[in-house]
């Protein structure tokens, strides 16, 4: 699976992790960590076939 948002430049990483954390609330706890893991699965995928690094915020 491949997040075309990422490909295209419609959304930044940061971007769609902030999306994960909105949409968590509305689906609940346990559905929004596996709707985070699955987008930072596919984050650090497209970040290895384009040789960009990670832009993931600082804590």
């Amino acid at each position: 699976m491949q997040l075309a948002a990422l490909g295209n430049s419609g959304l930044t990483a940061a971007e769609l992790r902030e999306i994960a954390i909105f949409l968590a609330h509305d689906i609940g706890r346990l559905l929004g960590a596996e709707l985070g893991v699955q987008i930072e699965t596919l984050i650090s995928a497209h970040e290895k076939r384009s040789g960009s690094s990670r832009s993931r915020p600082d804590p």
